[in-house]
């Protein structure tokens, strides 16, 4: 069948069938996490590669001096759908045109494929006139509130869900408490036992 489809066909194969990279990399001025180039790349290629696919994004110069990364898919008879055009500043410097063409090359990637690459901040960064971000705050840990959860529940013959709506409407939603209230709640709900 894979014969049979065209390449607009397998390019929709092959996108229904990725996922999201995996933020592995961090930036170090502002410590947030993103997906690196080589996650990116490799979120599209498998599924590219079994639908017949290559993805590509050379760098072109041209005439008039400009320098741009276009990127397209290919598949083995040779037709090829272009995506996207990202322009590049030409630097003498080859570490700084480097940079400049990792950053192009994972931003198109993303945007060719409709992929998130890095953590959502409900568009803070874009809309704030300030460049400096603050440092993320560390993501709170309710591992130890769930298992309390589950050892109320297991000690009421209850649901999680039960128990954890029951402790909502009595102290308030503990995702909305700040260190000091989450920290005294979560002590009262282990001192709990059976009512």
């Amino acid at each position: 069948m894979e014969e049979t489809m065209t390449i607009c066909e397998r390019y929709a194969a092959a996108w229904s069938e990725m996922h999201n990279p995996p933020l592995d990399s961090v930036n170090p001025h502002f410590r947030n996490k993103f997906a690196s180039l080589a996650a990116t790349l490799q979120a599209i290629r498998e599924p590219c590669a079994r639908h017949g696919l290559v993805y590509r994004q050379p760098v072109i110069r041209h005439e008039d001096g400009t320098i741009t990364l276009e990127t397209s898919v290919m598949d083995g008879s040779g037709v090829i759908i272009a995506l996207s055009v990202f322009p590049l500043t030409a630097n003498a410097d080859p570490q700084k045109f480097g940079s400049q063409l990792t950053y192009a090359k994972r931003q198109a990637a993303q945007a060719d494929w409709a992929l998130v690459g890095d953590e959502d901040d409900d568009a803070e960064a874009a809309s704030n006139n300030n460049p400096q971000r603050p440092q993320a705050k560390p993501e709170r840990d309710y591992t130890p509130l769930k298992k309390e959860c589950e050892r109320l529940a297991a000690l009421h013959s209850t649901s999680v869900p039960e128990e954890w709506n029951a402790l909502v409407g009595i102290y308030g939603d503990p995702r909305k408490m700040n260190d000091q209230d989450f920290a005294a709640f979560t002590a009262i709900v282990q001192n709990m036992e059976v009512s």
